[in-house]
This record gives structure tokens, C-alpha cells and sequence, in this order.
């Protein structure tokens, strides 16, 4: 399963390095704007949506090179190419993870630290959606190829932006200090049961 997670990155890195750019410039941009106290909502939804798109991108670039019938041919079961995948998602959520920690280190330092912080729940929005989109799509990609999880992938998307900023605007004190734990922890949650049945439906196509 390494191999194919480094396999993964090469390509990433190959092929997709404007895709990272962007979705760092927005995460790090987002930070900044929370340092000045104005609202970066939708910068963390756009770098949600440009980090959740990789797995699904990567597996579109497989699906071109027909790689899945190669990778039959190695010592390597299907259970492991799903994890591939489900593990690359969790290195972009990382990755994300330290693009805003380090934009939100920067900002302390040259704009000084915002008077009312309010990230928290947009950066659980971030990482929300940067778990839940894969996490909904990955199992009708396996099963049905990318181009139906690309449907579904915008679908879905729209769906958590539009739940997502539901609970966000609520103005109850209590709701609002739980919603930065509960939409992560929720979406993790999700994203773990999602790969047994991403294994099941991708282990029924190669039969």
C-alpha cells in the first residue's frame, strides 16, 4: 500500500501541482483574513473543494493510463488500492492542516492575532469537506467509475456547503462552540465507515 500512496504523490506532484498551489494559497489566504476578522467562509470551502477533488482526480488519471488492469497484475489486492486512496485523502487533509497553521503563524506575526477569533468554524467546515465529499464519492467511484463520482462528487458537495453553513450561522452559543468539533468528528466518522464499502463495491467491479 505504500507504494501506491508514493505512487500517488509522484503523480500528484507531477500533475496536479496547480491544484495544490491553489488550494494552499486559499487555506493560508483564509487564516489571513481570520487574522484581520473578516469573513473567509467561502475561502474554506473552495480549498475544501480543490483538496477533496484530488483523490477523485488521481483515480480519473488511472482510470486514462489503465492502471487498475496493471496493478491487478501485482501482488496487490483491491482492499489495498482503496486504502491507497482513502490514505491519500487523509495526507491532503494534513497538508491542509499545516498550509492554515502555517498561514495562521504568519498572519499572528504581521498583522498580530484578530480580536474575536472566529476559524473555528470555518476550518471545520474545511476539513469537513475535504473528508465528506470523498468519503460520499469513493464508494460510486470504485463501483461505477469516476465520471459518475465526479456527478456526485459536485452533488455532494453542494449538499455539505449548503448543511454546513446552516449550522454555522446559527447564533446559539452552545451550537456554535460544538459545531468546530462536531462537523470534523462527524465527517471522520463517516469517512471511516465509507472505506469497508468502498472495499466491497470495488472488490464486486473486478470480479
Amino acid at each position: 500500500m505504500k507504494g501506491l500512496i508514493r505512487k500517488d504523490l509522484y503523480v500528484l506532484w507531477g500533475a496536479c501541482k496547480l491544484q495544490l498551489a491553489m488550494a494552499a494559497l486559499l487555506a493560508i489566504l483564509s487564516a489571513v483574513l481570520d487574522a484581520k476578522d473578516e469573513n473567509a467562509f467561502m475561502f474554506y470551502v473552495m480549498s475544501g473543494f480543490i483538496t477533496a477533488m484530488l483523490p477523485m482526480t488521481l483515480m480519473a488519471y488511472d482510470e486514462q493510463s489503465r492502471f487498475d488492469g496493471f496493478v491487478r497484475a501485482l501482488p496487490v489486492s483491491p482492499s489495498r488500492v482503496v486504502l491507497a486512496k482513502y490514505g491519500l485523502t487523509l495526507l491532503c487533509a494534513c497538508g491542509a492542516i499545516a498550509c492554515y497553521a502555517a498561514g495562521r503563524w504568519a498572519a499572528g506575526i504581521l498583522i498580530g492575532p484578530a480580536s474575536s477569533p472566529s476559524g473555528g468554524a470555518g476550518f471545520s467546515v474545511m476539513l469537513s469537506v475535504i473528508l465528506l465529499v470523498p468519503a460520499l464519492a469513493l464508494p460510486f467511484s470504485f463501483r461505477f467509475g469516476v465520471e459518475k463520482g465526479r456527478f456526485l462528487f459536485v452533488l455532494f458537495g453542494i449538499f455539505i456547503s449548503a448543511g454546513a453553513s446552516l449550522l454555522a450561522s446559527f447564533n446559539g452559543a452552545g451550537l456554535r462552540e460544538l459545531v468546530p468539533w462536531l462537523l470534523p468528528l462527524g465527517a471522520l466518522a463517516l469517512f471511516a465507515l465509507s472505506a469497508p464499502l468502498s472495499m466491497r463495491l470495488y472488490r464486486a467491479r473486478a470480479r
